[in-house]
């Protein structure tokens, strides 16, 4: 019981939403994408041999390097992506109670210091935006 009153029902709901549609996509692109992934693989690997053997082993020899990058793309990534929804399901926690209690914002003349918190909140959704459209650039570039 503490633990949904320490949690605002806005949040459930949008990480809620957010949860599902993250689930459905990730079940139809990642099987798609694997295995096209392995069939390019595949296919590459063989062509590559066919032309040169020695090219294959020196580009091969690059391949943990790779993976390195990947490995370290792939978590920073899912520490922004959790902040990230950790923000959106704020926002929409900010957004379900300041309706909600619409009168008493109005009665009292707080416009504008809910539209303050507001911009607080977006203004970090934007900042982890950011930081994941620099990581994305940096992993695309180096890969």
């Amino acid at each position: 019981m503490k633990f949904f009153e320490s949690y605002k029902s806005g949040e459930f709901v949008s990480r809620l939403g957010s949860d599902i549609s993250l689930a459905k996509s990730a079940i139809t692109n990642n099987l798609n994408g694997l295995l096209k992934s392995i069939v390019t693989t595949v296919g590459n690997l063989v062509m590559l041999v066919w032309i040169s053997w020695k090219l294959s082993i020196a580009i091969l020899l690059m391949v943990p390097i790779y993976v390195i990058v990947s490995g370290y793309y792939t978590k920073k990534s899912k520490v922004l992506t959790r902040e990230y929804r950790d923000i959106v399901a704020e926002m929409a926690a900010h957004i379900a109670e300041k309706f909600g209690g619409i009168a008493i914002i109005k009665a009292f003349c707080t416009e504008e210091a809910e539209s303050q918190k507001y911009a607080q909140i977006n203004n970090k959704s934007y900042s982890v935006i950011k930081s994941k459209v620099l990581l994305r650039s940096f992993y695309v570039t180096c890969s």
